[in-house]
């Protein structure tokens, strides 16, 4: 059964942290599916479809673990989100058609 987040929480803490160059960015570095399909929306319609991109292929854990190296400044919230207070898994890329 794949794990549930509060993904409203995980929308706030990505709004939050994101400029919109730096949002592409990382998502060219991490969701490049994401990075090619939401070109020419929003920056708001842009962090939801990363995040029902995410929850829909059970790859939210990798988006908040990637959140929490890029952004360490912000480890605490983000392990909150995760629901742990222990190291990361590993972190590699899942497999996607690119």
């Amino acid at each position: 059964m794949a794990e549930r987040y509060d993904l409203a929480a995980i929308r706030r803490l990505v709004q939050e942290y994101f400029i919109d160059d730096d949002f592409d960015n990382f998502c060219f570095d991490h969701f490049r599916e994401v990075y090619r399909n939401a070109r020419g929306l929003s920056f708001s319609q842009r962090i939801r479809y990363l995040i029902d991109y995410a929850d829909t292929r059970d790859q939210v854990r990798f988006l908040l673990e990637n959140i929490r190296l890029l952004r360490p400044d912000k480890k605490t919230e983000v392990l909150l989100l995760l629901g742990e207070n222990s190291s990361p898994t590993s972190l590699q890329s899942p497999s996607i058609g690119v």
